[in-house]
């Protein structure tokens, strides 16, 4: 069983590299690929994010509970999830997203 987890502010200067790297890592029939983007400025961030959302057709979804807690998950069966950190409240949030979505062996 392979979990991996990043947690990034969303800076990247080299985006295609970083999908290349996360493709690889699918590619080896990980569980779960998990990506927590960290929004302390509304003005920047979601940068590799929207990379991975068109890169790995994710859609987005609004969490019910709190309509400021966003998650990204794959149409097809790539298991990479994302999720948007606004808050500190936003962790227990997203921990449930990532293991919700894990790939069924």
């Amino acid at each position: 069983n392979i979990y991996a987890f990043h947690f990034s502010d969303g800076e990247d200067w080299d985006p295609q590299k970083t999908v290349h790297s996360a493709s690889r890592l699918i590619e080896k029939n990980i569980n779960m690929l998990g990506y927590g983007e960290i929004h302390t400025d509304p003005i920047y961030g979601q940068q590799l994010l929207k990379v991975f959302e068109e890169s790995f057709s994710l859609d987005k979804h609004t969490s019910y509970i709190d309509s400021n807690f966003e998650y990204y998950s794959p149409r097809g069966s790539a298991p990479l999830v994302g999720v948007v950190l606004r808050n500190k409240g936003h962790v227990y949030p997203s921990l449930r997203v990532f293991f919700s979505r894990e790939r069924k062996a």
